[in-house]
């Protein structure tokens, strides 16, 4: 199953519940270690990712040519997950 989300509005579709909650998690944990360089992101969302997330991809449209695919549960690229990423 593929999430796709669009960066520039937020929009999320085809997540599951434990998906968004999993996304939500991984929001907050990047705006909460924001203050500390944050440290730690990567295994708050390696957690996250093996426990909520599952085996899907996920689809980031960057822009509106540009779209990148990932696994749901990568723990590099789910700080795409948060809108304030750049």
């Amino acid at each position: 199953m593929t999430i796709s989300i669009d960066r520039a509005t937020g929009e999320r579709q085809g997540s599951t519940i434990f998906q968004s909650l999993g996304i939500t998690l991984m929001r907050l944990a990047y705006r909460v270690l924001t203050p500390f360089g944050h440290l730690g992101i990567s295994r708050v969302n390696r957690l996250v990712g093996r426990v909520l997330m599952g085996s899907g991809d996920t689809l980031f449209h960057l822009d509106q040519d540009t779209a990148f695919s990932t696994p749901s549960a990568d723990y590099y690229w789910s700080r795409l997950y948060s809108e304030s990423y750049e």
